[in-house]
């Protein structure tokens, strides 16, 4: 969301305001410290990943893809059930296709994480699915159904 920072009065006379809204969204006692704050809700706002588009694509010639630019995440479902990576169940609640999840988790890692490298992504990935309650898992499966 687009920000600027109006002048104001008060100890904290550099207000955030929104853009789309109008509304005052935070306050800084500088500038500077405004411009910051700026910097940290546009980040954050970025690496949300409910904020992104999520599509099964069948037809991708690879697990999956985040694309940062258009905001959307894309699995490929038959890919993941047809040539597993794991020769067994990473979890008990996806005992037949345990791919899915794990492309799912890894793509959402990428949103949220763009800069980090592959092969620390995909260590994350298979600690954050071990941690994960059968809840969370099956959140996660029916968010690309």
């Amino acid at each position: 969301m687009p920000y600027r920072i109006r002048h104001g009065s008060g100890a904290k006379p550099f207000q955030i305001v929104n853009l789309l809204t109008g509304k005052v969204v935070g306050s800084s006692a500088t500038r500077q410290a405004a411009q910051g704050s700026i910097g940290h809700r546009t980040d954050a706002e970025s690496n949300n990943p409910k904020a992104y588009k999520r599509v099964v694509n069948n037809k991708l010639p690879y697990y999956g893809e985040t694309d940062l630019g258009k905001k959307t995440i894309k699995i490929n479902k038959s890919m993941s059930k047809k040539h597993p990576v794991h020769k067994r169940p990473i979890n008990k609640h996806a005992k037949k296709y345990p791919e899915v999840l794990d492309t799912i988790v890894h793509e959402v890692h990428h949103v949220i994480h763009p800069k980090k490298l592959e092969k620390n992504v995909r260590k994350a990935t298979k600690r954050l699915i071990k941690k994960m309650s059968p809840g969370q898992k099956r959140k996660h499966y029916n968010l690309f159904k």
